[in-house]
This record gives C-alpha cells, structure tokens and sequence, in this order.
C-alpha cells in the first residue's frame, strides 16, 4: 500500500541507482514543500541532506538516507544495502538521544502524521509509535506491525487487532480492520455463534460513530474515500438478504432473495450496483457513496482505466464506462472516482495517452494529452460539460508523472516551446535526452539541468520558483542536486 516516493529526476541512469535506496512514508500530513521547513535531497554522488526556503544547506549531504520531519526530530541512517540502522537527528543534523529504529525486512515502511510516526525498534524488532517531538515512544514497540492512518495507528499483535491514538490511548480491538480515507472499519468475529460486529472508527480522533454487532459480515471494501462493509441475513422462511453499508453514509445497498440491487465494484466514492429489470436483463449503475446517481444505463463495461498513486494508499481511480444511445452505438465515459464526477477530455483523445494530478487543495483535475497540459473539466452534477478544456502547456514532452503525497503530483518532463520556456534550458544533453527537467508541486515550479551520463559524472544547475501573486517568483539556485524526497 506504501509507494517509493523518492523522486531522482537528474537523469535516468541515476534512477536505477538510486530509487530502491529509499523507501518512502506513508503521508497523512499535507504540508508544503519543505516539511518542517526543511526540504530533503539527494547530491549527484547519491548522498542526503536538507536544505531551507533559501537553498542554504542545513543537513549535511553526508546521509544515506533520511525521513522526513513531522515534528523536530527525525531518523537518519549512514547505512547502505537492504538494512537500515536509523539513529534520531535534529533539524541542524546533530545525532539526538533516543532509542534507535530499523526497517523492515519484509517491506513494511514507516508511516507517520504530525508529531508521530509509527517505527520498528530496533532493539526489540518491533512496531510501536514514536512522538517525534519528545524523542520517545508514545505506543511502546510490542507489536507485530503498526500503521497510521490520519491521527490514529491500527496495531496488530498475535492475531489481534488494536485502533490507538497516536498518543497511546486505546481505542478499540477486533480481529481485522480496513482503513479508508476517513475511518476504519474495526471487525470482531464471535466463532461460536459465527456472527461479528464492526465499528465504524474516525481517523481524525478516533471516536466511534457507530457500531453494530451480532451481523454475518460477506464482504468489505477498503482502500477507498468511505470503506463498506457487506452484511446477510436470511428469514425465517429461507428468504436471503444482502446489504453494503458505507462509512459516514446512510446510502444502503440491498438486495432481496431476486429483486433490489447488490454491490459490483468500490471505487474511492464510486459504487458500481447490479440489479434485474422485468425482463431479467442485467441492469448496471454508477452511484456515489451518498447514493447519487452518477452514471445509469452502464452497459456492464466499466474498469479502472487509470491509478493516480497516492503515499497514503488511498490510491486515486479513473473508470471507463460504456453506455448505449438511442441508436445502439457504443458512448465511452471516463470518471474521476475521488469526486465522482464525469471527466471532458479534449477531442480525439486516445486515453492511454493521458496521465492525470490532482491538486490537493482545489481538487481540480490536471492531465498531459497528446503533448499538451489540461486543466479538465468535469460535470458540476446538472449534466452540463464544457466543450472544450483549458490548454495550460503546449508540446510538453512529459517524461513520467510520480504520486508525491496525499494528493500532491510531481510531473517532469521536456519544457522546450512550453509557457515555462523563459526558464532557461541547458543545451547540454544527458544520456536520457532531458533539457531541463521541470517539476511541479503545488506553489512551486523547480527546474534542474542536467550534464553528464553517469552517477560519477554528473553536474546540475537546480532553479526553485515559488508561485507568488505577481506569477513566478525565484527562490534559490542550487548546484549539484539529483533529486529530492518530497512528501
């Protein structure tokens, strides 16, 4: 569920180098680009430091890897290979007191919110939650695995379950659990009787919103904006009834014996029900998870047709759909699932050829089509679409778009002939055939060129602009920059 967020964008064979050193955390904070003021980077020799708004270097380039700060500590390693021994740091990069963590063998990364993060001890070999303000454990390191969700952690231990505040206040225990963008679903299984109960927990404070017990639990969906949960019962006459409830929902989806509806697929906020009209065909729609109607008369073929990565898990779905117009001819739909809402993508699209962002903030829906940048438009709910969509960059090569934080995109790639063109480009060439790699991150533009072929052999000039109310503003020049550790 985790996603590798250290982006090297200084030339392509610095990549294969470099992307398996650091594996990212799973971010529920959404700060901006300099966490705790500090924004984290990679040297063109593959070495980690810090450095503030102004460029100056404040973490010395001598790490092998460093975590981000969520609060004034954070954790740093000198190691290289396939295990890490993390020590505490502060913010100038002196080693602090405090009990020292490790990675995980088996691929679990840390994951953290503000002040927290949830670690493996590196002297017990096991997860507990660490405040990063205090340098000390908040939830002791008894656990098997820990994740954190929001402002809470789901720990699980010799088969058991456990929701906790971050700082160390029990919340609930079950069996299972899913978690979705803002609650978990906490399940406890009675074998005897084999029935379960489930509460509905918030990821902002932890407070239960609503438990039901004594259920025969069929199905759940996690991963997604409101995680659901399926629930059957039959009568006493034999009589079977299934129902999917959703988190922070009064929408029910309920299926009698052969007549109401069931759930086909969750997308983020998206459901996909089937049901029978009277003569028995299949009938398909698409509903939000408040149960408005979204799309109806959906022919069956409707899949995800694009996976925008997120750090939290939560990963954003784009669904193609067909329907039929009055003459039986085939009309494709493309839905953005976080808001439920059809997409208008500019004429003649080829839709492999999109690659979609989000902004976090605004929510408003970013793609690269055929060379050129688009602000998309999407249906306001009253069925109206724009005919046309926003141009934002033309003959925009576009390289790769890479998932960054919770909802934040980092998209680089050739800027010749682009509305950004007045940033100069190096006409020096690495192997990999960028000019100028250009990112963009919500606020800020950067723009690192790049000369040389090699990790040995590599020289950047990194321009930082920051998005002010006069348009682009410099911040600072940078030498020697490979890459950065954005979350």
């Amino acid at each position: 569920m985790k996603k590798k967020l250290f982006i090297v964008i200084a030339a392509l064979a610095l990549v294969a180098v470099l992307c398996g050193t650091l594996a990212a955390c799973n971010d529920t904070v959404t700060d901006d680009m300099f966490r705790g003021g500090l924004l984290i980077a990679i040297d063109t020799n593959g070495n980690i430091g810090a450095v503030n708004s102004k460029g100056e270097t404040v973490i010395p380039f001598s790490y092998s890897m460093i975590l981000p700060f969520c609060g004034e500590y954070s954790y740093a390693s000198y190691d290289r290979g396939d295990s890490y021994g993390l020590f505490l740091i502060d913010k100038e990069g002196n080693r602090a007191e405090g009990p020292e963590a490790m990675l995980d063998a088996n691929g679990d990364e840390p994951s953290y919110t503000e002040g927290y993060m949830a670690l493996r001890d590196k002297k017990t070999e096991l997860w507990g939650i660490m405040d990063m303000n205090a340098a000390k454990w908040s939830v002791s390191p008894v656990y098997d695995k820990a994740a954190i969700y929001g402002n809470i952690a789901v720990t699980e231990m010799g088969g058991v379950t456990a929701v906790v505040k971050c700082d160390g206040t029990a919340v609930a225990s079950g069996d299972d659990a899913v978690a979705g963008e803002d609650y978990i679903l906490l399940f406890d299984s009675e074998e005897e009787q084999m029935k379960s109960s489930v509460k509905v927990i918030s990821v902002a404070d932890g407070s239960i919103s609503a438990e039901v017990a004594d259920i025969d639990i069929v199905g759940a969906y996690g991963g997604s904006e409101a995680p659901g949960y399926t629930v059957r019962s039959v009568d006493g006459g034999g009589v079977e009834t299934t129902a999917t409830r959703f988190a922070g929902s009064d929408y029910t989806v309920t299926s009698t014996g052969d007549t109401g509806e069931w759930v086909e697929q969750v997308w983020n906020n998206l459901v996909l029900t089937a049901g029978e009209n009277a003569e028995g065909e299949a009938v398909y729609t698409i509903r939000d998870i408040h149960g408005k109607s979204v799309l109806e008369g959906v022919t069956g073929a409707a899949y995800v047709v694009l996976t925008i990565s997120r750090a939290d898990g939560i990963d954003e779905k784009i669904v193609y759909a067909e329907t039929l117009d009055g003459s039986g001819e085939t009309v494709a739909h493309y839905i953005d699932a976080v808001t439920a809402t059809e997409i208008v993508l500019p004429a003649d699209t080829a839709f492999g050829d999109i690659k979609l962002f989000r902004d976090s903030e605004t929510e408003a829906l970013y793609g690269f089509v055929q060379g050129r940048v688009y602000s998309l438009v999407t249906d306001d709910g009253s069925g109206a679409h724009s005919s046309s969509t926003e141009v934002l960059v033309e003959k925009a090569d576009i390289l790769e778009v890479q998932g960054i934080a919770a909802g934040r995109y980092l998209i680089y790639g050739d800027v010749r002939g682009s509305h950004m063109a007045d940033l100069q480009t190096s006409e020096d060439i690495a192997s990999a055939g960028l000019k100028g790699a250009v990112l963009y991150h919500p606020g800020y533009a950067v723009v690192i060129n790049v000369s040389g072929q090699t990790q040995g052999n590599l020289s950047t000039r990194l321009t930082m602009y920051k998005f002010g109310e006069s348009g682009l503003e410099s911040m600072f020049e940078i030498d020697d920059i490979a890459g950065f550790y954005l979350l």
